[in-house]
């Protein structure tokens, strides 16, 4: 049995982006392990910052969301057949260096990564976890959202440090809903290996949506209701109904240059 490791920045990523494709590998035998990354415990007291309040407004869940993060996480890869586990890093709205919030707006999270983020390098904990792992799955990054930035850096590495292993970016949804965004992220990105897109059936989608649905404290975030949330998964990874459902990805073969 082959294991795929999925770099999730938060929780609900991996089934936003590819979670038809994990449950097309799971019902066919496959291991599948997401690596939530960016979920560890937020600190008792929060940075006083317009992102914090901003975000936990949105989610309205109280001031310790992500305990509840992590059920939602636990249910939707139930539905997917697959396993989730958890780093012990903090989202970067709660990442602080010397008392000192290191992203302050909303601005600050879709730009650059601060030089002085302490965790650009790739985790011990996570190199023991994708030692095993034939495929490993990681984030374009479109959006420029920097945890995703970052989880895409470790897989880089990665590519180096085992160079045996096949390493897929996958197209960050829903911030690859924007017209021209994925194409941008290629550009910051170099690599050789556009895949085609891979097709899939509606079984997967519907597993996708109803992995998606769990996660409750996102839903007003992105969408309008339940059923807005399908009608737009449905539209966009059908290409608005000309294809099968479909994912699609790149494999990295480094940087060119």
């Amino acid at each position: 049995m082959s294991l795929h490791v999925v770099l999730s920045p938060h929780p609900d990523d991996a089934p936003l982006t590819m979670g038809a494709y994990i449950h097309h590998l799971t019902t066919r035998g496959e291991r599948v392990l997401i690596v939530t990354t960016m979920a560890g415990e937020i600190p008792h007291t929060l940075p006083d910052t317009p992102v914090v309040h901003e975000f936990h407004t949105t989610w309205d869940v109280g001031d310790n969301p992500i305990f509840l993060r992590h059920d939602e996480d636990r249910a939707a890869a139930a539905v997917l057949g697959a396993e989730v586990t958890f780093l012990d890093i903090a989202d970067c709205i709660y990442r602080t260096l010397d008392g000192e919030p290191l992203y302050f707006t909303r601005s600050d999270v879709f730009d650059k990564v601060n030089p002085a983020d302490p965790v650009i390098a790739v985790p011990e904990s996570l190199r023991a976890l994708v030692r095993e792992a034939g495929t490993i799955y990681a984030p374009l990054s479109i959006g420029k959202h920097v945890d995703h930035q970052i989880a895409r850096g470790w897989a880089e590495e990665l590519a180096r440090d085992y160079p045996g292993k096949t390493i897929l970016f996958y197209t960050d949804y829903p911030y690859a809903e924007v017209s021209g965004a994925w194409e941008e992220g290629l550009t910051r990105v170099p690599y050789i290996g556009l895949l085609a897109p891979l097709s899939l059936n509606e079984a997967d989608l519907r597993a996708k949506i109803d992995s998606i649905a769990c996660y409750s404290s996102q839903i007003s975030s992105f969408w309008l209701s339940l059923e807005d949330m399908e009608a737009r998964i449905r539209a966009f990874f059908t290409s608005n109904g000309s294809h099968p459902p479909h994912e699609r990805f790149w494999e990295y073969k480094g940087k060119m240059g």
